[in-house]
């Protein structure tokens, strides 16, 4: 069974692992953290923090064995719609990278990648073929 939700507190151990194993510097679980599991096997770890009055994400990591199963994207939905239901309209990216490029963020005038997330929640998921229907 699939779960995506908010990390719990007992759960800090597995999430730092992952983190450590895929060489994230952030080990700090202030922000929003959200995780994967499937059968209670943690697969991975999403995180945005709130800077300058904005929502940035820092880090989408998926454990290696677990890429290409599409696992990402539904991870990254979770934090989004999480962060979209807290009333935040905007999320923000430091680097330029193509995973979240192809997911929608456009470069800023900023320079960094911003996502308008009404706008990428209109436009259906890869899970639904692209319908985006009630």
């Amino acid at each position: 069974m699939l779960l995506l939700r908010r990390y719990l507190e007992s759960e800090k151990d597995k999430i730092q692992e992952i983190l450590a194993k895929e060489n994230i510097k952030d080990l700090s679980l202030d922000g929003v953290i959200y995780i994967g599991l499937e059968n209670e096997d943690l697969f991975g770890v999403a995180k945005a923090e709130e800077e300058e009055n904005k929502w940035v994400l820092k880090y989408l990591v998926i454990k290696d064995s677990k890429r290409g199963e599409n696992l990402g994207d539904g991870l990254f939905r979770s934090i989004v719609n999480y962060l979209y239901n807290q009333g935040t309209h905007r999320v923000y990216f430091k680097s330029k990278d193509t995973y979240f490029l192809k997911k929608g963020f456009f470069v800023n005038k900023d320079d960094e990648l911003e996502l308008n997330i009404p706008e990428f929640f209109s436009k259906g998921c890869n899970s639904c073929g692209g319908c985006n229907e009630v």
